[in-house]
């Protein structure tokens, strides 16, 4: 805390320090019952393990280190979530408890007592995250309750045809991110949205940490036509493709940062780097249909496009009304993916990230301000808690895929290869690399390459003390280079307005965000 105040200070924004100050000083003292009865728990616990010669079930770490780690789930929850965030604390305390009954039962593999559990909880990643740091017999309960939620997508997946890409994560943090197919695949997705909607309320989704998306070939639709284009209407698309993808990412922006100074600071950085101004028409338009609860706009337009996309295959192959209906397509799948709580707006981003494509010119500076979009909306999810965002390896992945788009685009920066870098050991080799206990022990696991991420020296495979300071630290530079790497983009794309990366055909996936 003591160092987000001094990151704050150096804003010089005092009204803004003593708004973030007395949300997290408020947070933090109604909470405090709450964190030391877990700490106390937490420390009776190891006791009770230590005593039974069981050290070696929770991989022989120290008192300290085991005790530390449940407090900082519990402060964080706290932080970010409020008064949800000490229920949800208090919940996990009850689990802890030796003899527990609801814990039995989930061992047990009682299935509505998980789902009980999931829905009074709400966070599936705030309380996975704290049963995998736990007693044994958390952590074998939170591999109960992933097989729980497998089970669930097994259902989904036979009844809507939703499918992910690739494999299911081991991780008990994971999410599953799935994909309905075919001309009625707005349908479908809305259907098994509903499906799940009724067993685990209207939070569902945080709930299981789950999505569900349309396939990933709808945003990149215009890219069937791509080839067939002369260079001027080549250029042409792309640029109305990427002018449209500036405002609606700049939109979503706005919208996770709410009334948050800070943040909304940070947008309009990123908003004159791409020559968006915040107050335009398209922006103003999409923010008002962001305020709005529930999906309905969103669902009008997926159904909407369901119906573009049978028209395009009734349509005469290579006539401009199949042209025309491609471009419709895509726009209008942009527009549904800003109205989707988590989705890549810019076909670029999709075509990068799920085709495997490596893009270039407008379609990498779509798949970077994508890229930011997802940060933004982690820095929403954490109440703009700087630290708390930077302790989790999520952050570090988008960061690493505008990295790479920057990279992939020919951009000329200083500091490019270092966030290439450090993004990609934290995302791939060491996800644990900036937690609390990012210094305890050897990582002997991350010397070796992940996704050809750098690695530790297996001489010293260890890592020094994360600091909140530091992490305060490092987003201030991932500011600054980000927000010029984002110009920098914006002016390649400009050079050459019809540079396109050949067609590739898009594998099933979690719509355009796997």
């Amino acid at each position: 805390v003591r160092a987000l105040k001094a990151a704050l200070d150096a804003t010089g924004n005092a009204k803004l320090t003593g708004k973030v100050m007395a949300h997290i000083g408020t947070a933090v003292d109604t909470g405090k019952p709450a964190v030391e009865a877990i700490e106390k728990s937490a420390k009776a616990q190891y006791k009770a393990l230590a005593d039974a010669n069981r050290l070696a079930e929770i991989g022989n770490v120290s008192e300290d280190v085991f005790v530390k780690q449940m407090v900082a789930g519990a402060r964080g929850q706290i932080i970010t979530a409020g008064e949800a965030g000490i229920r949800r604390t208090q919940l996990v305390n009850d689990l802890m408890q030796p003899g527990n009954p609801r814990l039995a039962a989930v061992l047990g593999g009682d299935a509505k007592v998980m789902d009980a559990l999931l829905v009074e909880h709400g966070n599936w990643k705030g309380l996975m995250g704290m049963l995998e740091k736990g007693s044994p017999e958390m952590r074998q309960a939170s591999q109960k309750l992933l097989a729980r939620r497998a089970a669930i997508y097994a259902e989904v997946e036979e009844k809507f045809g939703a499918k992910m890409a690739g494999t299911a994560s081991q991780e008990a943090i994971s999410d599953v991110d799935a994909a309905t197919k075919g001309v009625d695949a707005g349908k479908k997705m809305i259907e098994a949205e509903e499906f799940v909607k009724a067993k685990y309320g209207a939070g569902w989704s945080e709930v299981l940490r789950m999505n569900f998306y349309t396939e990933a070939g709808r945003l990149t639709f215009y890219e069937k036509i791509m080839p067939g284009l002369s260079a001027v209407d080549r250029a042409k698309l792309l640029g109305d493709v990427t002018a449209e993808a500036e405002k609606l990412n700049i939109a979503k922006m706005l919208h996770h940062a709410a009334d948050d100074p800070k943040r909304i600071a940070e947008v309009e950085a990123y908003a004159a780097k791409m020559g968006v101004n915040v107050k335009d028409p398209r922006v103003t338009e999409m923010l008002g249909k962001m305020a709005i609860a529930g999906d309905k706009e969103r669902n009008k337009l997926l159904l909407e496009i369901d119906d573009l996309v049978k028209r395009y295959h009734a349509a005469e192959a290579g006539s401009p009304e199949q042209i025309d209906l491609a471009k419709k397509i895509t726009f209008k799948q942009m527009e549904a993916n800003s109205l989707t709580v988590e989705a890549y707006i810019g076909p670029g981003a999709g075509r990068m990230t799920v085709s495997g494509i490596k893009v270039v010119g407008p379609e990498a500076y779509q798949a970077a301000m994508s890229n930011l979009e997802m940060i933004q909306h982690i820095m929403h999810e954490v109440s703009g808690d700087v630290a708390t965002a930077s302790r989790e390896y999520e952050v570090y992945k988008y960061m690493n895929r505008f990295a790479e788009a920057a990279d992939a685009a020919g951009v000329k920066h200083t500091s490019l290869d270092y966030w290439k870098n450090f993004s990609g050991f934290v995302a791939s080799t060491e996800r644990g690399a900036t937690s609390t206990v990012a210094h305890v022990g050897e990582k002997t696991a991350a010397t070796t390459s992940k996704k050809g991420a750098p690695v530790l020296s297996d001489l010293n495979p260890k890592i020094g003390v994360v600091t909140d300071q530091f992490l305060q630290n490092q987003y201030q530079g991932w500011q600054a280079f980000s927000q010029q790497v984002l110009g920098d983009l914006k002016k390649i794309a400009a050079e050459d307005p019809g540079a396109w990366a050949k067609f590739n055909a898009p594998r099933p996936a979690a719509g355009a965000k796997p």
